[in-house]
């Protein structure tokens, strides 16, 4: 299975307001559920499009402030 690496920025403001202001920068406002903690993180428009735009299946390996934390995407709509 192919990895894909996206850098991201920690979020410390959450909500509707907040996440409006992400989304002018032109960033994507994003949430790592799991293993207790839960993640708000911040990732640039461009950066998630090899990971949406195709039917492959990939481990997502997200670089946030410095952190490693992994995903999985499925390749699957639902």
């Amino acid at each position: 299975m192919e990895t894909i690496k996206i850098a991201g920025v920690k979020r410390n403001a959450f909500g509707k307001k907040e996440s409006k202001a992400v989304r002018k920068e032109g960033m994507v406002p994003c949430v790592i559920y799991g293993n207790g903690e839960t993640i708000h993180f911040a990732v640039e428009t461009r950066s998630l499009r090899p990971l949406i735009y195709t039917p492959q299946s990939y481990l997502v390996e997200f670089d946030i402030d410095g952190k490693k934390e992994v995903d999985r995407k499925s390749g699957s709509a639902g």
